[in-house]
């Protein structure tokens, strides 16, 4: 999980200090190559994905002649306003890159270099048993320590209790975590701006409110955010065996496969599909069950428009439709999903299990949107660019 970078004096990160003094000359034109005088110059460091602060490159003309801005080498996302010598932007690219920045006037220019290290997120969520796990934060230098709170937002003196330094710790907070916040700090005691989780917080409103008496899960997408209500009074063994996959971040990193009813492409059923398969390269790669499969429920539940549930797949082996990993989601109301009159066995037929509470009015909307191509049995089913599950997590 991104986290911003720590808080520096102006000094060292807020103002590039490049002091250029462009010192003129009595040569044959009456200019010469200007001196070079800089103070402050440090190497810097960013992380993809988060806005630099602007970073100003500083020089003066002894004669007041107009100054012009160059650089070479900047990260990718990166760049200078060659008028008033600010930098700002993105990173998007890992990597170290050498810059050259460049102050000129009409009499002759100056150069400076540095290193400017694009570092990837600074910590990793993962969840494993229940817990949470902390890990990566030292890939990014400078960092010294981070410091997890789960359900307190206050921002931590540099000697709280909280700071850890390992490399990884699991935290010894069990789920359902409602929220967290996690800071990083830097050698001179510098804290970082907080980062809170796992979602955002008009989902967490929603999924607090008095009449959501069932589990909620957040599922962050590519398409965006979703809350599910878990409905585990009539559905407790399908309710139980999409939590444990949650809760072990099985779910992480996963598609939505398959999406039937995607305008423009007719089908009678509305739904997606997801749970089972990563996708790179081009390529669907199954994901196995890590439990074994639930017996299916006589919940009541019905396949309306939001509604969540399990999706049955054959076993060739054993001859039955099994519910494991793989779930769904319907778009729009799915009646002929509530019996079996056009199925050659009951059991082939999906399991609700929960509803969509919360989707910030579009992330279903985006989903059903999704392009779609021909399977190889030639249904409009297979997303050309699946949406990804980044994160599922139980908040509640």
């Amino acid at each position: 999980m991104p986290l911003h970078a720590p808080t520096r004096p102006h000094w060292l990160i807020a103002v590039l200090s490049l002091m250029v003094a462009l010192l003129t000359g009595c040569g044959p034109q009456g200019d010469s190559t200007p001196a070079v005088s800089v103070l402050g110059i440090i190497s810097q460091y960013s992380l993809t994905g988060r806005p630099i602060s602007t970073l100003q490159v500083k020089a003066t003309s002894k004669d007041g002649k107009t100054l012009s801005y160059a650089a070479s080498g900047l990260p990718p996302g990166i760049s200078l306003d060659p008028a008033s010598g600010n930098i700002t932007g993105t990173a998007t690219t890992v990597g170290t890159y050498p810059v050259a920045v460049t102050v000129a006037t009409e009499s002759g220019k100056s150069s400076r270099n540095f290193t400017w290290n694009i570092y990837s997120d600074a910590l990793v969520v993962t969840r494993s048993g229940g817990q949470i796990r902390l890990a990566g934060y030292d890939t990014f230098t400078g960092t010294t320590g981070w410091c997890f709170k789960a359900s307190d937002t206050s921002t931590p003196s540099s000697t709280d209790a909280c700071w850890q330094t390992t490399i990884a710790k699991a935290v010894a907070q069990q789920l359902p975590l409602p929220v967290y916040t996690m800071w990083t700090r830097d050698g001179s005691g510098n804290i970082s701006a907080p980062i809170s989780g796992p979602c955002s917080s008009a989902l967490m409103a929603a999924a607090t409110q008095p009449s959501v008496v069932g589990p909620v899960v957040c599922l962050v997408t590519s398409a965006g955010e979703l809350a599910v209500e878990l409905d585990d009074q009539r559905a407790p063994l399908s309710s139980g065996n999409f939590l444990a996959y949650v809760n072990d971040g099985f779910y992480d990193g996963t598609v939505f496969h398959r999406i039937l009813g995607t305008p423009g492409a007719a089908h009678p059923i509305g739904l997606g599909e997801a749970g089972a398969y990563t996708y790179s390269g081009g390529n669907f790669n199954r994901k196995v069950a890590t439990y074994p499969p639930v017996a299916r429920e006589a919940t009541g539940l019905l396949n309306l428009a939001g509604s969540v549930g399990l999706v049955p797949v054959y076993d060739s082996t054993a001859a039955v439709f099994q519910l494991q990993n793989r779930f769904f989601i319907n778009f729009v109301d799915n009646p002929s999903l509530d019996s079996s009159g056009n199925a050659l066995d009951p059991n082939s037929l999906p399991l609700v299990f929960g509803k969509v509470i919360y989707d910030a009015g579009t992330t279903l909307t985006a989903l059903r949107a999704t392009p779609v191509i021909n399977t190889v049995a030639g249904e409009p089913s297979q997303p050309s660019t699946p949406p990804v599950i980044g994160t599922a997590f139980r908040v509640k």
